[in-house]
């Protein structure tokens, strides 16, 4: 097994480029504009210190696509103090700039920071001046392409306040090809492709001929070819959901392999839904299904999302749907992943001390060591890797690799 490494304290592993030249840039932010090229992030933004003159009555001004711009009843204002607008896209994705849309009196200068996760310190991107009179939407291209899910928007004050009616977040998907560049041990919003044969737009995805099995089967509407949840059909009528009444269910998924998994996505276009979905994994060599979080519903349609502390391995996917009054329809179902087979870190790991000959590799339920294989590596090569991770979790719980 030449091919498999660990990783110790200080070692990094090299990685190809994470960023890539921008094509046609796509609304990240959820301001609305309907006749923009977007993608539907659900993005949401907080303000610090709060916005005083006017106020963020609604607490969505600066994505409301209100016009004129300067309207009083439309922007937001702060006086005597610099503010920071940070949004959260819910997803890592590709920024590459940021608009803002402004009203006299203007900033001095604005900064914009990035991260990837909560957890994780913010990288600056750069701080540019703002003209005494700045064009409108005043752009703020970024050096080069980042992945984020956090954008920070510092505004500095140039004299006695200032006005901002808009701000948007341009950017795009991640490619699949980017997914392995990512750091391990980061949180679902780190690997973007989806697993379940059902991407749409410009999604990145895996073939991975997923099949499922409903118990008991669906019978209000049927589903007799077994494949309405992951059709990509979102027009949720009749012919493109499937229902129970009066019954609890299970719907298994067999992803034909193993995945890393890590945010699963279930669509209702009816307001019938089940009372909660308790979502497990397994994988081929453990017969036993892992709990990994439970879905609740509420009562909008739509997506609902639920995103895994850490990412889990596995093959077979487990939906539980618990009764809620007498029925539910679900239009469509994704699982968000990335390949088991190649994992690459960029974080340095803890230190980790030689004793008595022995070399622990977790410890407190952290782990301590990575699993890294060539991604042209033999079918041997990736079961041994998928026995050490499992075996790790099994017996300290607590993956080699997240």
């Amino acid at each position: 097994m030449r091919s498999v490494w660990f990783l110790i304290s200080g070692m990094l592993c090299l990685l190809a480029p994470v960023y890539a030249d921008a094509p046609a840039l796509k609304l990240l932010s959820d301001n609305n504009y309907p006749a923009l090229p977007r993608i539907e992030t659900g993005a949401s933004y907080t303000l610090e210190p709060a916005a005083t003159n006017p106020a963020d009555s609604t607490g969505k001004r600066l994505q409301d696509g209100q016009l004129p711009w300067g309207d009083w009843s439309n922007c937001v204002g702060w006086n005597g103090t610099d503010a920071t607008v940070t949004f959260d896209l819910h997803a890592v994705y590709r920024v590459d700039k940021v608009e803002l849309l402004l009203r006299a009196p203007y900033p001095k200068n604005v900064s914009v920071a990035v991260r990837r996760d909560a957890d994780l310190p913010w990288k600056d991107a750069g701080t540019t001046e703002i003209p005494a009179q700045p064009p409108q939407p005043f752009g703020i291209v970024l050096a080069k392409a980042v992945a984020a899910r956090y954008v920070r928007i510092t505004l500095r004050e140039r004299a006695w306040g200032f006005y901002l009616d808009e701000a948007r977040i341009w950017g795009d998907r991640l490619p699949a090809e980017m997914v392995i560049a990512l750091p391990t041990g980061e949180r679902h919003d780190a690997f973007p492709a989806v697993l379940t044969d059902n991407t749409s737009g410009s999604e990145p995805g895996f073939h991975t001929g997923v099949r499922y099995t409903a118990i008991p089967p669906f019978t209000n509407p049927a589903d007799p070819e077994h494949h309405r949840l992951l059709d990509g059909d979102l027009n949720g009528n009749w012919n493109d959901v499937a229902g129970i009444n009066y019954a609890d269910q299970k719907v298994i998924f067999d992803f034909q392999g193993s995945y890393r998994f890590a945010k699963i996505s279930v669509r209702f276009s009816q307001p019938q839904k089940p009372a909660f979905i308790e979502v497990s994994i397994s994988d081929p060599t453990d017969s036993e299904f892992l709990k990994v979080g439970t879905l609740t519903p509420g009562d909008r349609t739509g997506w609902y999302d639920l995103a895994l502390p850490s990412a889990v391995t596995g093959r077979y996917l487990k939906l539980f749907c618990k009764l809620n009054a007498w029925g539910w329809y679900i239009n469509e179902v994704k699982a968000w992943g990335a390949s088991a087979t190649v994992v690459s870190g960029s974080r340095a790991l803890p230190s980790v001390a030689v004793k008595e000959g022995k070399l622990p590799i977790t410890r407190d339920g952290r782990a301590l060591a990575g699993i890294v294989i060539a991604a042209n590596a033999g079918e041997k090569t990736q079961r041994a890797a998928r026995i050490l991770d499992q075996k790790g979790h099994r017996e300290r719980r607590c993956a080699l690799r997240r």
